[in-house]
């Protein structure tokens, strides 16, 4: 399932899916993209998908997720040294990582908060940022830590250390869910409000391909909400061909 985006900022999350996942065969491109981005078409296959045979990696991570009721998607994440555990939110529409912190009190509503003084690896870099998305904002500090997800460990990963959701964040997180696990290009400023390396960049180095892909598991609908343990996969590095029929397009 893919949706079609009209509004400038929302093209970029349908491009960054079409592209930036390869696999589009649930898909259809909108007819309003822009000529600047058919040209460069070339370019961004060379830079994202195909890569040469001297380069390629051998890795392959599959991470399960959790579905709860077609409303979203969610992926657990390990945190720190030794690691702390956060079942957050899989976003491919915003770049930035981002976890609640103790710190944050009342001012935010989620399952689990990092604690950065139970951490050995935890680096505060003193800067304080705020990501606003189409609906809610939070507001934390950049720092760095040891970050797992699936079989890969990251050392040094960048992300946001949250001080304060609003009350849309707070919402959305009611209580259960902990942060937000961004998966989108964040190539060029104008894409990006806090422009670090994703989780999927750091992993460049590891994988055989500078994809990823992802399969919903969905559920039929229901009334009250409900967690579904197999709810799809995020394979980083490729694709899982059991999911789909036909070939592979980049358009």
């Amino acid at each position: 399932m893919l949706l079609c985006y009209y509004t400038h900022a929302k093209m970029y999350a349908f491009f960054y899916k079409v592209i930036y996942d390869s696999v589009t065969l649930y898909t259809k491109p909108c007819t309003n993209l822009t000529l600047k981005f058919i040209q460069n078409r070339e370019y961004v296959q060379q830079k994202y998908y195909s890569l040469s045979a001297s380069s390629k990696k051998r890795d392959t991570g599959q991470v399960s997720m959790l579905n709860d009721g077609n409303y979203g998607y969610y992926v657990d994440i390990q945190v720190g040294t030794p690691p702390q555990s956060f079942l957050s939110i899989l976003d491919t529409g915003s770049n930035l990582f981002w976890i609640p912190s103790i710190e944050c009190g009342n001012n935010c509503n989620n399952g689990n908060y990092f604690d950065k003084s139970a951490s050995s690896s935890f680096v505060n870099l003193n800067i304080n940022r705020s990501i606003t998305y189409g609906a809610g904002f939070v507001y934390g500090n950049l720092s760095t830590e040891t970050v797992a997800l699936g079989d890969f460990t990251i050392s040094n990963q960048k992300f946001l250390n949250v001080l304060y959701e609003d009350d849309t964040i707070q919402n959305t997180m009611y209580g259960v869910y902990s942060g937000l696990v961004g998966l989108a290009m964040n190539d060029y400023p104008v894409w990006c409000s806090v422009c670090i390396p994703t989780l999927f960049q750091s992993l460049y180095s590891s994988l055989r391909a500078r994809t990823f892909s992802i399969w919903l598991n969905s559920t039929s609908y229901i009334t009250q909400i409900q967690q579904i343990p197999y709810g799809g996969h995020l394979v980083l590095g490729g694709y899982d061909s059991s999911h789909f029929e036909g070939i592979i397009h980049i358009f």
